[in-house]
């Protein structure tokens, strides 16, 4: 059973930047918001479609294509990371996208429809190889200070998914920010739906993926 992240944040907070610290060589990035490249030095060198590391994908159904590819084709057995760039882009593609070929007069339908594929597309997620690291990065959707129970979590378009919690699908959920010019991933629900195991991560790490993925590895393994 491969292992699902997920990594939400504004614009800015870090999340394709600690791309930077995976092995190239072992990630596939499928780039869902489609800027054509990572936001560090030298990406267009390590990540690039030449080096079959790097894909502008934001059809949904092309990205579910993908994982199942890097999880079971024998080419890419030594892929450890696939970082899918962009969820919330992706998810507001295929709204859009549906709406306007279906163009549906129950409203309660689409959404069930769509709910449907976004299970279905985490799923999928899960069930690959059990070395295999799915990495979904996505933007926020700000809470509402002014009221006690509002949250900042995942976003997503519209009334899409609007009763179902996405993160309810994974056990590991960062939220990236920046504190005092550092660049953090949160670990614990503070006014977010940042969730990870008991014990296995401080409330605020740096914005590492390779030590977020080791730190899990010991974790799980009994070596924290």
């Amino acid at each position: 059973m491969s292992r699902p992240i997920l990594i939400y944040g504004q614009s800015g907070a870090g999340k394709s930047y600690s791309v930077k610290t995976l092995p190239p060589d072992k990630t596939v990035v499928i780039d869902a918001d489609k800027k054509g490249f990572l936001p560090f030095e030298g990406s267009r060198n390590h990540f690039n479609k030449e080096k079959e590391n790097f894909y502008s994908i934001n059809s949904l159904d092309r990205i579910q294509n993908s994982i199942r590819m890097v999880g079971k084709d024998e080419k890419y057995k030594n892929v450890d990371y696939l970082v899918i760039d962009g969820i919330s882009k992706a998810l507001t593609v295929y709204e859009a996208t549906y709406n306007r070929r279906n163009n549906p007069k129950n409203n309660f339908e689409a959404y069930k429809m769509l709910k449907e594929k976004a299970v279905d597309l985490f799923d999928t997620a899960k069930s690959q190889r059990d070395d295999l690291n799915v990495i979904f990065l996505g933007n926020v959707q700000l809470g509402d200070p002014f009221q006690n129970n509002s949250v900042d979590k995942l976003k997503v378009p519209g009334n899409f998914l609007k009763d179902y919690e996405v993160e309810s699908d994974f056990n590991y959920v960062f939220y990236a920010k920046v504190v005092d010019g550092n660049h953090i991933f949160e670990t614990y629900p503070n006014r977010s739906t940042a969730k990870t195991p008991e014990g296995s991560f401080p409330p605020e790490i740096e914005n590492d993926l390779f030590y977020l993925t080791q730190r899990i590895d010991a974790y799980e393994n009994g070596e924290v």
